[in-house]
């Protein structure tokens, strides 16, 4: 089961402050490896145990994937991974990373600064790219 606690002064992700835990129920009976955030981040990405990808959250440079910008208040499932099985993440303020079982990192998000390693410039990704590079894959 996952809980979330947060504070937004705001109110910019999920709705209003929680000052206690609160349960995901969207999630509920499904097998969680892992769930990830970045200390800026304003967003969370959730990977199961068979390599499915959820992320929630603020979305405004398409940090979750989705192929929009479009703020997700419950998980979504990424569908560009469909057939790829995601082992683990990684969140910057408005990007993020994926590792797939196989060694391959695909990111999303900002990329004005060049820092999904796409060898390139762009204001967002809105969906999963691989990023190439010359060398032994990721472990």
């Amino acid at each position: 089961e996952i809980f979330v606690l947060f504070f937004s002064s705001v109110k910019n992700v999920g709705g209003p402050n929680l000052w206690s835990p609160h349960r995901i129920h969207a999630l509920k009976g499904i097998k969680i490896r892992t769930v990830v955030s970045g200390c800026t981040a304003a967003h969370c990405i959730a990977v199961t145990n068979e390599g499915k990808v959820y992320v929630w959250g603020r979305n405004e440079k398409g940090q979750l994937g989705l192929g929009n910008t479009d703020r997700q208040d419950t998980p979504q499932l990424v569908e560009a991974f469909e057939g790829k099985n995601i082992v683990s993440a990684a969140c910057g303020r408005k990007h993020t990373l994926f590792l797939t079982e196989n060694g391959k990192v695909y990111g999303c998000g900002d990329n004005k600064m060049g820092q999904l390693g796409l060898g390139n410039q762009s204001e967002q990704v809105l969906l999963p790219t691989q990023i190439r590079y010359k060398g032994p894959p990721v472990r």
